[in-house]
């Protein structure tokens, strides 16, 4: 098997594949868009094997085929800009590449799956946005290990499981233990921290707030970046992120071309549609209504996609390759508020526009990977 995976190479017919299971299970979980939004559980239970199938064989972008190489040299102890913990699975825990994208990205979906079921929404309505959307960069790069010990974490916190005092510990632990799956993961427990302590920081007198320490951030964003640069931000990028580590913060500009563009817009758009969507319902009678966990993804959401932005300043580097990659840190909050904005008709005309820009953004990026190898 091992030697099947290592002769594989990107091709039209790899890619196709995982444009087939997105579609799939799009067609499969499409009632549940629709009151009762009941699905059979053979159905549900098929979607969830496809979406194991899509991240243990995510051939849309060049990482499962880069990360294939690495896993050798993980073996033999050699872990580069990767982080030391992947060394020990793949010595300890995997015999071949196969098995190794298993317990990563498996047990990252797992978790996932677990956090949706626990959290206050509907459950079939988050397979169809996960698997038709998000699913896509969720099974991009390592970093989804430590997105779902984080979001793992935050729903045993706020719908505790047996007694609140396990939860807590058990949900702090799996925070804390995420910045070990991936540096970056610091920005999210460093949001989810803050989140926790300013629960209604949308509100408009920390929004103003916010603004006013906006300098201050920036200040700590530049000595962030500057004392650790040895941080990967790449991740063996797929065609769509042409940066590469340190070099490329320090230039002054990027190139990328129309196609890039177009794809960056679909994919960032949703995320603030679903930001607007956010501002909005805190002032509205029914945020009162709202049970804790949904209250705190709002609050989540609208902080990590307005410290996201930041990086957007430039700050006297070239920083969006980490615009662009904490942004897509926001794919699990997009779930969960997407599924609650829908199941509740909260805003309805514009989440329906939000879901169709999304689909639109996951097939342009995955039509875009089989032009480029067809090409």
């Amino acid at each position: 098997m091992d030697s099947i995976l290592y002769s594989l190479e990107q091709s039209p017919g790899l890619v196709a594949s995982n444009i087939f299971i997105v579609l799939l299970v799009f067609l499969m979980m499409r009632r549940s868009l629709i009151s009762p939004r009941s699905i059979r559980s053979s159905y549900r239970f098929f979607v969830t094997l496809l979406l194991f199938i899509f991240v243990l064989f995510s051939f849309w972008g060049s990482d499962w085929f880069h990360y294939r190489t690495a896993f050798l040299n993980l073996r033999l102890g050699y872990a580069g800009h990767i982080e030391n913990i992947y060394v020990w699975i793949s010595q300890h825990l995997a015999y071949d590449y196969l098995s190794f994208r298993f317990v990563i990205w498996g047990t990252a979906l797992i978790l996932l799956l677990l956090t949706l079921k626990r959290l206050s929404i509907n459950y079939n309505l988050a397979l169809l946005f996960l698997g038709s959307v998000w699913i896509l960069w969720f099974s991009y790069a390592r970093f989804s290990l430590a997105l779902s010990l984080v979001f793992w974490g935050i729903a045993l916190i706020y719908k505790p499981w047996k007694t609140k005092t396990v939860s807590y510990i058990v949900g702090l632990s799996a925070i804390a233990l995420s910045v070990f799956f991936h540096k970056t993961a610091l920005f999210v427990v460093a949001i989810t921290l803050i989140t926790m302590v300013f629960k209604n920081m949308y509100s408009k007198g920390r929004i103003y707030l916010l603004i006013l320490l906006t300098p201050v951030i920036i200040g700590g964003f530049r000595f962030f970046i500057k004392q650790y640069m040895a941080i990967d931000f790449d991740d063996a990028e797929d065609e769509f992120l042409i940066a590469r580590g340190q070099n490329y913060l320090l230039r002054g500009f990027s190139k990328i071309g129309i196609g890039t563009r177009i794809q960056r817009i679909l994919e960032i758009a949703p995320y603030y549609l679903l930001t607007y969507q956010c501002f909005r319902i805190q002032s509205s009678p029914r945020y009162k209504r709202l049970p804790p966990d949904i209250s705190f993804f709002i609050a989540l959401l609208f902080l990590m996609v307005f410290v996201s932005s930041l990086f957007l300043l430039n700050i006297d580097l070239n920083t969006s390759v980490i615009y662009i990659r904490f942004m897509r840190f926001c794919c699990v909050p997009a779930v969960v508020l997407m599924s609650y904005f829908w199941e509740n008709s909260i805003y309805r005309r514009l989440n329906r526009w939000t879901y169709l820009i999304a689909l639109m953004g996951t097939g342009y990026t995955m039509l875009y990977s089989l032009y480029i190898a067809i090409k």
